[in-house]
């Protein structure tokens, strides 16, 4: 629970402090802190697939984060927009493995959503690469079904899109400013020794309204795997 101290600082100041302790623990895969750091349906998109729930995320800590052993981790915030209803906030940066020779292996920009209840601090919802495959940020469309008013649901406006998996995770901040949606979806792809294959691919994307109806703010869309049919 949030201390009255902590609860009187700004939300901006409070998410970076708490992606400090949240970048300290990926570093020293400390699984006890990070499971305080992150929601309990949190959600991490990787080119691989989406790894749910704390449980699973704790146990592919490293894994999710490209550390191998001996290696160091740094974490850097360069943007950070908070919802007016502080319960949502949507940040990107950098991050930086460097392997046991010192030398710097590589750096990943990435995309973090995070969330807070009333009665809970700022823990990390949802994250990603922040890359855009073949630029499909540009295909995501919003539709309110007509029997549904209010509902919002994420389609992908792509011609060879096969199949997309869960279109409604929409999820907007109280103000409804910002908002968030995890999303899959499978795309044909030319066959491979005569057999037919498809790349399944996996999103994290997030809106941003100032007024003018929702508009996407940053989006994650790593490069998806591809798989051949048997």
């Amino acid at each position: 629970l949030q201390t009255a101290s902590a609860s009187a600082q700004p939300d901006d100041v409070l998410i970076r402090e708490r992606d400090v302790q949240y970048g300290s623990a990926i570093a020293a895969i400390d699984q006890r802190t990070f499971r305080n750091l992150v929601t309990s349906d949190v959600r991490f998109v990787r080119g691989e697939g989406i790894v749910f729930g704390v449980e699973n995320a704790q146990l592919r800590l490293a894994w999710l984060f490209g550390l191998k052993p001996n290696a160091s981790f740094e974490r850097t915030v360069e943007t950070l927009v908070v919802s007016a209803s502080s319960d949502v906030a949507i940040a990107t940066g950098t991050n930086t493995v460097t392997g046991s020779d010192g030398e710097k292996s590589s750096s990943t920009p990435f995309l973090t959503v995070w969330r807070r209840s009333p009665e809970a601090e700022w823990r990390v919802a949802a994250d990603g690469p922040l890359e855009t495959w073949h630029l499909l940020e540009k295909s995501i469309v919003l539709k309110g079904p007509a029997h549904q008013p209010g509902l919002i649901v994420v389609e992908l406006a792509v011609p060879e899109l096969v199949e997309q998996f869960e279109p409604g995770t929409f999820r907007p901040s109280r103000a409804r400013d910002l908002a968030y949606c995890v999303g899959e979806y499978v795309l044909t792809e030319n066959e491979v020794d005569d057999r037919p294959s498809a790349s399944y691919g996996y999103y994290l994307a997030t809106w941003q309204d100032q007024g003018e109806g929702w508009k996407v703010l940053f989006a994650s869309f790593p490069e998806p795997e591809r798989r051949v049919t048997q």
